[in-house]
């Protein structure tokens, strides 16, 4: 009388996986893991601060470069004057 679908081990393998969880609810709490470790640690404020520094930096170099526009008649290249 007793068929193979409910057997005492099938119960207690499908016990054991439920408490386990879902494969979704082990996604969702691996995912929530390292976020929950990462809290208090990442200040938003001095993350911007320090992009907006090296941001400024970044300009003051690319101000510092001169872009020389060359004279193409002492080059002897006046064909590039012609449009």
């Amino acid at each position: 009388m007793s068929s193979s679908s409910f057997t005492s081990e099938n119960y207690y393998r499908r016990r054991r996986n439920t408490e386990r969880g879902t494969p979704k609810e082990k996604i969702v709490l691996s995912m929530k893991r390292p976020m929950e470790d990462a809290e208090g640690k990442f200040d938003l404020v001095a993350e911007l601060e320090t992009l907006t520094a090296q941001h400024c930096e970044a300009e003051a170099e690319l101000g510092a470069v001169k872009v020389i526009d060359p004279d193409w008649c002492k080059l002897h290249e006046k064909w590039m004057l012609d449009d």
